[in-house]
């Protein structure tokens, strides 16, 4: 069994896209179970033969009485909390776990190219997918996930089969691996947010003899960004938790990457994007100065 996790927030379109390639796979063994982060008016039209849980209701639930559609209704805590609903409950069954973004289009052959990988390999493993652009269908976006480059406090998305045996992390977005790996190498970190906690939990992974691996033959085609865009609230989410990475993993490059902060605040006011250079100025100042993230007013900021 294929236990698929998605986390919505305020993108039911795109949610009820991806559910639909994915009840198009020839691989049928799965339930698909959809944590909706504090958004509950439009469920029943976007999906109208899920079975809705309250969040009471789900955790009091046994698996084996899942049925193909899931949706647990939940306050917006983060995309680690949402996930961390889930792989408790899942994390002692036999079977494995598949990660998606909502804003991913999946192949009707993928589930099963990935499921062919997993019954090849050999000791513990974490697959990624090969992942084009839906908008631009020859692009490749990415092949699996992305290399660390600790001097900027930032990633690179693998795109050649010859940097593969560089890759750092498998990307959350679409993220397979067996079901007893939550439980021997944790749950995801709920106090990212979002961004940067499918890095820190294949880091451990990594230190727990996991490998990484591309599936070449399961096909995944991305959106982009279309929960939160590519403004305020993502350049300062993903700067101030690069730091907080660094400063957990690799707290010698500090220094180096909150420099390259500032080279990256030029470049956006350079492009005229005052708001996204104002993101990575506070998030590097709230960092230095301890400062939480307030995640509801950042929010606001979505676009």
């Amino acid at each position: 069994m294929v236990y698929i996790l998605i986390v919505n927030h305020n993108n039911w379109h795109d949610t009820a896209s991806c559910v639909q390639s994915l009840l198009n796979s020839h691989f049928n063994k799965f339930r698909i179970v959809i944590i909706n982060n504090g958004e509950n008016r439009p469920v029943a039209d976007a999906l109208p033969s899920a079975r809705i849980f309250t969040n009471t209701e789900f955790n009091d639930s046994p698996v084996h009485e899942w049925e193909t559609l899931n949706i647990v209704n939940t306050s917006n805590r983060g995309y680690g909390a949402a996930v961390n609903l889930v792989l408790p409950k899942i994390s002692s069954e036999k079977g494995y776990a598949w990660l998606l973004n909502p804003d991913i289009m999946v192949e009707p052959e993928t589930l099963a190219a990935l499921m062919a990988c997993a019954e090849r390999s050999t000791g513990k493993v974490i697959f990624g997918c090969k992942v084009y652009s839906a908008t631009t269908p020859a692009a490749l976006l990415y092949l699996g996930g992305y290399r660390l480059n600790a001097w900027s406090g930032t990633i690179r998305f693998i795109r050649n089969e010859a940097q593969e045996n560089e890759l750092f992390a498998i990307s959350g977005g679409c993220l397979f691996a067996a079901t007893a790996a939550f439980a021997e190498v944790g749950l995801f970190p709920e106090d990212y947010f979002i961004y940067w906690e499918d890095t820190e939990w294949c880091y451990q992974a990594r230190l727990q003899q996991y490998r990484l691996q591309v599936c070449h033959k399961a096909i995944c085609y991305d959106k982009g960004s279309t929960t939160i865009g590519k403004g305020y609230l993502a350049d300062y989410f993903y700067s101030y938790n690069g730091l907080r990475f660094l400063h957990r993993f690799y707290p010698w490059a500090l220094p180096l990457a909150m420099a390259a902060n500032c080279g990256r605040i030029i470049k956006r006011l350079a492009g005229g994007k005052l708001k996204n250079a104002r993101a990575i100025l506070l998030s590097t100042f709230h960092f230095i100065t301890g400062r939480k993230p307030n995640a509801d007013r950042l929010l606001a900021h979505r676009k």
